[in-house]
């Protein structure tokens, strides 16, 4: 998100989001940014995703007991 110059979204991952009245314009601008760019913003997420689920698998994997 923030690679798209997203300001308002991220803060959603951490806290509610609230938009002064005077930054409307400037949040909806950047809905529709992530919005025209959500094939992209969907294919990294999926990449981070695989990413996460294989180091999950090699820290869980220990050696058997000889």
């Amino acid at each position: 998100m923030r690679d798209l110059g997203a300001v308002y979204l991220p803060c959603l991952a951490d806290d509610w989001l609230v938009v002064p009245p005077e930054e409307t314009v400037a949040f909806l601008c950047e809905c529709a940014r992530v919005l025209a760019e959500l094939p992209a913003v969907t294919a990294a997420r999926a990449t981070f995703e695989d990413q996460a689920a294989t180091a999950s698998i090699f820290q869980t994997t220990s050696k058997p007991d000889n």
